[in-house]
């Protein structure tokens, strides 16, 4: 199922794989859509309907407008566009009832679960709604009051149906997403999500000159703790790492299980002696917040090379030598400052 916000779209450097996906699919709708109206259209002119045909016209101008728009722009659709669309989709969904009674209404059905389906839920809410509205009142006229009734029950219990099937999706999808990129056990997110996104943090940074640091938390004799209090006990000391890390931190600042106890955190928008004093912080409380007394190495980095991996390695070079400088330290890479000590 895909979901369009279609006047909030985010066409900045966060804008991922999927959405350059609802894009192209939403062209795709638009151009089909266009196809039929266009037939329609031309149906109308023959059978000397103008006002249908002038009313479906309009409609093929406002998805064309708004198509052209998004090839041209690769850019959010205005409201001004949108309202267009879905006002004038509508409205010629619903006219032919006024002049064909119950055959008008065949078209009502199909945009009433697509727009449960494809719509941000108010908005798709709000389309069915103008629909059964307008088919209940050009139908009043031109229907028998006892196929008028069934015809608006009918419309009123497809669209329901939609709309519960719809929330039973977008609930699913959502359970399936936090599964599939976060860790388990902490609630941080997972290797899947790591690279994409220290990539786009990268980019993020060198379009709007915003810097960000990488840190990798290794917790000290980690496998002492495993070996003489068992696995819960290494699992609380992660667990607990991680709690520590997210309550430290700001909103804009995520947290990832790189695996076993090597937790990373993303600093965004932060200059690296701002980032030293939130690690400090942070390193000074690890002892402290610990129900099983342990420390935690730190190597950290700024931006390093053009990819994630290189920025990973950086930091992943500076946790060694904080490892192998004794442990309970923050280390920063080469390129970007030098160690500190914490006790």
């Amino acid at each position: 199922m895909y979901e369009f916000d279609l006047a909030n779209w985010d066409d900045t450097h966060t804008l991922a794989a999927s959405n350059k996906q609802k894009h192209k699919l939403l062209l795709f709708i638009c151009g089909m859509l266009s196809s039929i109206y266009i037939v329609m259209t031309y149906v109308n002119v023959i059978n000397e309907r103008l006002l249908l045909a002038v009313l479906d016209g309009a409609f093929v101008c406002s998805l064309i407008a708004a198509s052209l728009w998004m090839y041209f722009k690769n850019a959010t659709l205005p409201a001004v566009i949108v309202f267009l669309v879905l006002s004038l989709l509508v409205v010629s969904a619903t006219t032919p009832i006024a002049f064909l009674g119950v055959t008008g209404t065949f078209w009502c059905y199909p945009i009433l679960v697509s727009s449960a389906f494809v719509l941000p839920v108010w908005v798709g809410l709000a389309v069915n709604a103008g629909v059964i509205i307008l088919c209940g009142a050009f139908g009043y006229q031109t229907i028998e009051l006892g196929q008028w009734f069934r015809i608006e029950a009918s419309l009123i219990a497809a669209a329901t149906l939609a709309h519960v099937f719809a929330y039973k999706i977008r609930k699913m999808q959502e359970l399936l997403r936090v599964h599939s990129t976060t860790d388990p056990l902490t609630g941080a997110y997972n290797r899947r999500q790591l690279e994409t996104i220290l990539q786009d943090s990268i980019t993020f940074a060198k379009e709007f000159d915003r810097p960000c640091v990488l840190a990798i938390f290794d917790l000290d004799n980690f496998k002492r703790i495993n070996d003489e209090l068992g696995h819960n006990a290494g699992d609380d000391a992660i667990v607990n790492l991680v709690d520590l890390l997210k309550s430290n931190c700001r909103a804009t600042d995520l947290v990832f299980r790189h695996g076993g106890d090597e937790i990373l955190l993303l600093l965004r928008d932060i200059k690296m002696e701002n980032a030293q004093t939130l690690l400090d912080k942070i390193c000074r409380n690890i002892e402290r917040s610990q129900r099983i007394p342990t420390s935690s190495s730190i190597g950290a980095s700024a931006i390093t090379g053009e990819t994630a991996r290189d920025w990973l390695a950086a930091a992943d070079k500076a946790l060694y030598q904080a490892k192998e400088n004794g442990k309970n330290q923050l280390v920063i890479h080469a390129d970007c400052g030098e160690k500190l000590k914490f006790s």
